[in-house]
Protein backbone atom coordinates (compact mmCIF):
# COMPACT_ATOMS: atom_id res chain seq x y z
CA UNK A 1 0.00 0.00 0.00
CA UNK A 2 1.24 3.51 -0.71
CA UNK A 3 2.26 5.72 2.17
CA UNK A 4 -0.54 7.97 3.32
CA UNK A 5 -0.59 11.19 5.32
CA UNK A 6 -3.21 11.93 7.95
CA UNK A 7 -4.96 8.63 8.58
CA UNK A 8 -6.50 10.13 11.71
CA UNK A 9 -8.45 8.43 14.50
CA UNK A 10 -12.08 7.65 15.25
CA UNK A 11 -14.12 6.72 18.31
CA UNK A 12 -14.33 2.93 18.65
CA UNK A 13 -16.59 2.53 21.69
CA UNK A 14 -17.77 4.12 24.95
CA UNK A 15 -17.36 1.74 27.89
CA UNK A 16 -19.08 2.19 31.24
CA UNK A 17 -16.87 1.54 34.26
CA UNK A 18 -18.86 -0.42 36.85
CA UNK A 19 -15.96 -0.66 39.28
CA UNK A 20 -16.84 -0.44 42.97
CA UNK A 21 -17.42 3.11 44.21
CA UNK A 22 -16.66 4.45 47.65
CA UNK A 23 -19.10 3.98 50.53
CA UNK A 24 -21.10 6.92 51.85
CA UNK A 25 -22.81 6.11 55.14
CA UNK A 26 -26.18 7.83 55.41
CA UNK A 27 -27.82 6.08 58.37
CA UNK A 28 -31.06 5.97 56.39
CA UNK A 29 -32.79 2.59 56.56
CA UNK A 30 -33.91 2.63 52.92
CA UNK A 31 -30.50 3.45 51.45
CA UNK A 32 -28.91 0.28 50.07
CA UNK A 33 -25.44 -0.16 48.61
CA UNK A 34 -24.29 -3.18 46.62
CA UNK A 35 -20.86 -4.32 47.79
CA UNK A 36 -19.65 -6.35 44.83
CA UNK A 37 -21.27 -7.42 41.58
CA UNK A 38 -24.91 -6.90 40.67
CA UNK A 39 -27.75 -4.49 39.98
CA UNK A 40 -31.07 -3.85 41.67
CA UNK A 41 -34.01 -5.11 39.63
CA UNK A 42 -36.82 -2.61 39.10
CA UNK A 43 -40.05 -2.96 37.15
CA UNK A 44 -40.08 -1.18 33.81
CA UNK A 45 -42.80 1.45 33.28
CA UNK A 46 -46.03 -0.29 32.32
CA UNK A 47 -45.20 -3.57 34.07
CA UNK A 48 -48.18 -5.65 35.21
CA UNK A 49 -48.74 -7.48 38.49
CA UNK A 50 -51.10 -10.17 39.74
CA UNK A 51 -51.22 -13.33 41.80
CA UNK A 52 -51.81 -13.51 45.53
CA UNK A 53 -51.97 -9.96 46.88
CA UNK A 54 -51.50 -8.57 43.36
CA UNK A 55 -47.75 -8.17 43.70
CA UNK A 56 -46.32 -10.96 41.50
CA UNK A 57 -44.77 -9.67 38.27
CA UNK A 58 -46.78 -10.88 35.29
CA UNK A 59 -45.21 -8.88 32.45
CA UNK A 60 -43.73 -5.62 31.26
CA UNK A 61 -39.99 -6.21 31.56
CA UNK A 62 -37.29 -5.06 33.94
CA UNK A 63 -34.68 -2.36 34.24
CA UNK A 64 -31.54 -2.29 36.38
CA UNK A 65 -29.74 0.20 38.58
CA UNK A 66 -27.00 0.43 41.21
CA UNK A 67 -28.57 3.53 42.79
CA UNK A 68 -30.07 2.29 46.05
CA UNK A 69 -31.72 5.43 47.43
CA UNK A 70 -35.20 3.94 47.76
CA UNK A 71 -38.35 4.93 49.64
CA UNK A 72 -41.90 3.71 50.29
CA UNK A 73 -44.81 5.23 48.38
CA UNK A 74 -48.22 5.98 49.86
CA UNK A 75 -49.30 2.35 49.39
CA UNK A 76 -46.23 0.92 51.09
CA UNK A 77 -44.37 -0.21 47.95
CA UNK A 78 -40.59 0.03 47.88
CA UNK A 79 -39.81 2.33 44.93
CA UNK A 80 -36.94 4.21 43.28
CA UNK A 81 -36.69 7.99 43.12
CA UNK A 82 -38.59 7.75 39.81
CA UNK A 83 -41.41 5.75 41.40
CA UNK A 84 -40.51 2.41 39.81
CA UNK A 85 -41.14 -0.69 41.90
CA UNK A 86 -38.11 -2.45 43.38
CA UNK A 87 -38.39 -6.18 42.73
CA UNK A 88 -37.61 -9.00 45.10
CA UNK A 89 -38.63 -12.48 46.16
CA UNK A 90 -41.86 -12.20 48.13
CA UNK A 91 -42.03 -13.94 51.50
CA UNK A 92 -45.71 -14.77 51.02
CA UNK A 93 -45.52 -16.49 47.62
CA UNK A 94 -41.84 -17.07 46.88
CA UNK A 95 -42.39 -15.38 43.52
CA UNK A 96 -40.68 -12.28 42.13
CA UNK A 97 -42.72 -9.14 42.64
CA UNK A 98 -42.93 -5.76 44.28
CA UNK A 99 -42.09 -5.48 47.98
CA UNK A 100 -44.87 -3.96 50.09
CA UNK A 101 -45.34 -3.11 53.76
CA UNK A 102 -48.47 -1.96 55.56
CA UNK A 103 -48.02 1.81 56.04
CA UNK A 104 -50.60 1.85 58.85
CA UNK A 105 -48.78 -0.63 61.08
CA UNK A 106 -45.10 -0.40 60.09
CA UNK A 107 -42.95 1.58 62.50
CA UNK A 108 -39.50 0.50 61.28
CA UNK A 109 -37.77 -1.49 58.54
CA UNK A 110 -34.95 -4.00 58.90
CA UNK A 111 -32.69 -5.03 56.00
CA UNK A 112 -29.69 -7.36 56.35
CA UNK A 113 -26.66 -8.00 54.14
CA UNK A 114 -28.50 -10.88 52.43
CA UNK A 115 -31.27 -8.50 51.32
CA UNK A 116 -33.99 -9.82 53.65
CA UNK A 117 -36.54 -7.07 54.30
CA UNK A 118 -38.80 -7.17 57.35
CA UNK A 119 -41.30 -4.71 58.80
CA UNK A 120 -41.46 -4.00 62.54
CA UNK A 121 -44.74 -2.79 64.04
CA UNK A 122 -45.09 -0.32 66.89
CA UNK A 123 -45.67 -3.30 69.19
CA UNK A 124 -42.34 -4.82 68.16
CA UNK A 125 -43.78 -7.59 65.96
CA UNK A 126 -41.52 -8.44 63.01
CA UNK A 127 -43.05 -9.51 59.69
CA UNK A 128 -40.96 -10.84 56.80
CA UNK A 129 -41.67 -8.94 53.58
CA UNK A 130 -39.26 -10.56 51.15
CA UNK A 131 -35.70 -10.48 49.82
CA UNK A 132 -34.29 -7.85 47.49
CA UNK A 133 -33.28 -9.53 44.24
CA UNK A 134 -30.13 -8.66 42.28
CA UNK A 135 -29.15 -9.27 38.66
CA UNK A 136 -25.68 -9.68 37.19
CA UNK A 137 -24.48 -9.88 33.59
CA UNK A 138 -21.67 -11.58 31.72
CA UNK A 139 -20.80 -8.22 30.13
CA UNK A 140 -22.18 -5.43 32.32
CA UNK A 141 -20.62 -2.60 30.21
CA UNK A 142 -22.78 -3.87 27.34
CA UNK A 143 -25.99 -2.78 29.10
CA UNK A 144 -28.07 -0.19 27.28
CA UNK A 145 -28.10 3.14 29.12
CA UNK A 146 -31.55 4.65 29.68
CA UNK A 147 -30.60 7.66 31.80
CA UNK A 148 -31.35 8.37 35.48
CA UNK A 149 -28.95 5.57 36.53
CA UNK A 150 -31.12 2.98 34.76
CA UNK A 151 -30.00 0.28 32.34
CA UNK A 152 -31.63 -2.35 30.17
CA UNK A 153 -30.33 -5.74 29.06
CA UNK A 154 -29.04 -5.96 25.49
CA UNK A 155 -27.50 -8.53 23.17
CA UNK A 156 -24.05 -7.32 24.22
CA UNK A 157 -24.70 -7.60 27.96
CA UNK A 158 -26.27 -11.05 27.79
CA UNK A 159 -29.24 -12.23 29.78
CA UNK A 160 -29.61 -11.33 33.45
CA UNK A 161 -28.52 -13.87 36.05
CA UNK A 162 -30.84 -13.26 39.00
CA UNK A 163 -30.19 -14.19 42.60
CA UNK A 164 -30.11 -13.12 46.21
CA UNK A 165 -27.39 -10.84 47.60
CA UNK A 166 -24.36 -12.84 48.70
CA UNK A 167 -25.79 -16.04 47.21
CA UNK A 168 -24.11 -18.90 45.39
CA UNK A 169 -24.47 -17.13 42.01
CA UNK A 170 -21.82 -14.60 43.04
CA UNK A 171 -23.95 -11.51 43.58
CA UNK A 172 -22.64 -8.84 45.92
CA UNK A 173 -23.95 -8.24 49.42
CA UNK A 174 -26.09 -5.32 50.57
CA UNK A 175 -24.88 -2.59 52.91
CA UNK A 176 -27.97 -1.00 54.52
CA UNK A 177 -27.76 2.64 55.53
CA UNK A 178 -25.17 3.49 52.87
CA UNK A 179 -24.95 4.56 49.24
CA UNK A 180 -22.35 3.89 46.58
CA UNK A 181 -20.60 7.07 45.49
CA UNK A 182 -18.95 7.78 42.17
CA UNK A 183 -16.00 5.55 41.27
CA UNK A 184 -14.25 8.39 39.40
CA UNK A 185 -10.72 9.23 40.62
CA UNK A 186 -10.50 12.97 39.97
CA UNK A 187 -6.71 13.11 40.35
CA UNK A 188 -6.26 10.30 37.83
CA UNK A 189 -8.75 11.83 35.38
CA UNK A 190 -7.05 15.24 35.53
CA UNK A 191 -3.69 13.55 34.93
CA UNK A 192 -5.08 11.67 31.93
CA UNK A 193 -6.56 14.93 30.58
CA UNK A 194 -3.19 16.68 30.84
CA UNK A 195 -1.48 13.74 29.11
CA UNK A 196 -4.06 13.92 26.30
CA UNK A 197 -3.55 17.68 25.96
CA UNK A 198 0.22 17.31 25.75
CA UNK A 199 -0.16 14.54 23.20
CA UNK A 200 -2.43 16.75 21.09
CA UNK A 201 0.08 19.60 21.32
CA UNK A 202 2.90 17.28 20.24
CA UNK A 203 0.87 16.04 17.27
CA UNK A 204 0.04 19.61 16.29
CA UNK A 205 3.75 20.50 16.39
CA UNK A 206 4.54 17.52 14.17
CA UNK A 207 1.98 18.71 11.62
CA UNK A 208 3.41 22.23 11.73
CA UNK A 209 6.95 20.95 11.24
CA UNK A 210 5.86 18.72 8.37
CA UNK A 211 4.14 21.67 6.72
CA UNK A 212 7.28 23.80 7.05
CA UNK A 213 9.43 21.05 5.51
CA UNK A 214 7.04 20.69 2.57
CA UNK A 215 7.02 24.46 2.13
CA UNK A 216 10.85 24.50 2.00
CA UNK A 217 10.78 21.77 -0.67
CA UNK A 218 8.36 23.87 -2.74
CA UNK A 219 10.61 26.90 -2.31
CA UNK A 220 13.66 24.91 -3.47
CA UNK A 221 11.77 23.75 -6.57
CA UNK A 222 10.96 27.36 -7.41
Amino acid sequence: NPAQVGLGVKLAAITTDFGQGKTQNTGRALDFMIQGDGFFRVAAPGATFGGVGGNDVTGGGEQYTRAGNFSFDSQGYLVTTKGQYVLGTLATTGNVGRLQVDPATTAAINVDAAGAVSAVSAAGVTTAIGTVSLAKFANAPGLERLGDNLYRASNNSGAAVNGAPGGAAGHGTLVPGALEMSNVDLALEFTNMIIAQRGFQANSRVITTSDQMLQELVDIKR
